[in-house]
């Protein structure tokens, strides 16, 4: 810590390890790897004393968390597509620094995003119109 953050800053968290504890170089699979990074890193960024930069820490803390202890309980890995509820816990943290506008929280995020879509732990159903549903757009 710069001496000068001594002062101004509030008692802060400790910033989380750079990566899941225990793992072995090889052994996780691309979706531990790179959501575990991503929310590592946002957790670590949004660092202010606002409301909405607490309510991203905890919500990738939460996440963070529970993928952890998924790991350390199993040994299973997690299969494409993801489960609806999965799906939701991984996406509100990604969410959260995609709507606080914040460069240094949403490049994490939106780069997370694409790896999912791209590895196929992401699938969306169209509506049986065929039209996009309003009400889960993430876009302003």
């Amino acid at each position: 810590m710069a001496p000068w953050d001594f002062f101004t800053r509030p008692q802060a968290e400790p910033a989380l390890p750079a990566t899941l504890p225990g793992s072995h170089a090889g052994t996780d699979t691309a979706f531990e790897v790179f959501v575990d990074g991503a929310l590592t890193k946002i957790y670590n960024e949004a660092s202010g004393r606002s409301k909405e930069q607490r309510q991203i820490r905890e919500s990738c803390k939460k996440v963070l968390d529970q993928l952890r202890q998924q790991q350390a309980e199993s040994k299973q890995r997690m299969s494409t597509p993801l489960s609806m509820e999965t799906s939701n816990a991984v996406l509100e943290p990604l969410r959260l620094a995609c709507l606080s506008e914040l460069p240094k929280l949403m490049e994490p995020a939106l780069n997370c995003l694409h790896k999912l879509v791209a590895h196929a732990y992401l699938q969306g159903e169209s509506t049986s119109s065929g039209r996009l549903n309003d009400d889960t757009i993430v876009a302003n």
